[in-house]
């Protein structure tokens, strides 16, 4: 008898590659439709932090580094923990979605691992249980007590969302985004800055009163991801604000809101951010903040434009996923740009 030992350790390994690029497929279409409201945002504002503290016209660094350096040493290691914490905990959540949310998948997102097959509901949840053990110990490893309570408050507020089915209701799930996004603020600029985290600070802080800006612009204007998915949460009940009042009128209502919450955003930033700052480094706002305040309002502008002529699900996934995301995403760099000129603990 022939003894081939090496191909079947290569079959062995083989496998296993297998196995593993699988798995990252299944990890990836789990949550590739949130990254850019969930992981896109936080990354870019670290990048604009790091741009406007190292390589601007009002640059303070006090690091005697190279462009290479900067970016080796400093950059890089805190876009590491930034995009660890948040996929981490965005894949953690998406698989109690998947479990919780399946006949509503098969509607609105039929690519997802359960409802075209990849997964089976026992495989999403051993790995809802894997992810909500690693959620947490990778939150004490990357801002040791003060993250690990912020990721333990997460996962009880997710929980208590999905338990009691507070999705259905529009203003609770437009709360727990608000929530989310507080969360998102409060978590990155303290990464990006390196700080140790203080709970107080959540909310005893100088940016706070722009973090409650940002929490009622998605307070009331997230409904517009539901315009996207009205055919599926009729059929299954969730009574979304679209359903709740009618379509045209809650067009027109959300428009009013973007323009106020643009005007509400733009206005703290400068008032609790940029002009303190400027005043204290004795210099105007910098050329790129206004730059950003015009692409900010053309986008607002833009969406209540396409939320008002395009009325088909089609259209709508584009002005969500496009436009609003895209507010939303710019929003964080503009934030981020504010921490890495007017801070110098970077």
């Amino acid at each position: 008898m022939k003894y081939k030992p090496k191909f079947s350790y290569f079959t062995f390994i083989k496998k296993i590659l297998k196995s593993i690029r699988k798995e990252f497929l299944i990890t990836f279409l789990v949550s590739i439709t949130d990254w850019s409201t969930a992981v896109i945002p936080p990354l870019l504002m670290t990048v604009g932090a790091f741009y406007m503290h190292f390589f601007s016209s009002v640059a303070t660094s006090t690091y005697d580094l190279s462009f290479f350096e900067i970016i080796q040493k400093i950059l890089l290691p805190r876009l590491f923990r930034v995009a660890t914490y948040f996929l981490s905990f965005l894949i953690s959540f998406n698989w109690l979605n998947q479990i919780n949310d399946v006949e509503e998948d098969k509607l609105n997102k039929p690519f997802r691992p359960i409802p075209s097959g990849l997964v089976t509901v026992e495989g999403a949840l051993y790995r809802l249980i894997a992810f909500n053990i690693f959620f947490p110990t990778i939150s004490y490893l990357i801002g040791d007590l003060p993250l690990l309570i912020s990721a333990l408050v997460w996962q009880a507020w997710f929980v208590i969302h999905k338990v009691f089915n507070l999705s259905a209701n529009a203003f609770c799930k437009n709360s727990f985004s608000a929530f989310g996004a507080w969360i998102m603020f409060v978590v990155t600029s303290n990464l990006i800055i390196g700080t140790k985290f203080n709970v107080s600070k959540w909310w005893l802080c100088k940016p706070c009163p722009f973090h409650l800006s940002v929490v009622i612009f998605v307070l009331f204007t997230l409904q517009v991801q539901d315009f996207r998915d009205q055919k599926g949460d009729k059929l299954i009940g969730r009574k979304t604000l679209p359903l709740l009042i009618g379509d045209t009128i809650c067009r027109w209502l959300t428009v009013l809101a973007l323009i106020i919450s643009a005007l509400l955003l733009c206005g703290s930033a400068r008032h609790f951010l940029l002009l303190p700052g400027s005043k204290k480094l004795n210099v105007p706002v910098p050329t790129e903040f206004i730059i950003i305040e015009l692409a900010l309002f053309a986008i607002i502008l833009w969406t209540c434009v396409r939320l008002i002529k395009y009325r088909d699900s089609k259209e709508d996934r584009c002005t969500y996923e496009i436009w609003y995301s895209g507010f939303y995403t710019i929003l964080c760099l503009y934030y981020g740009m504010a921490i890495g000129t007017f801070s110098y603990n970077i």
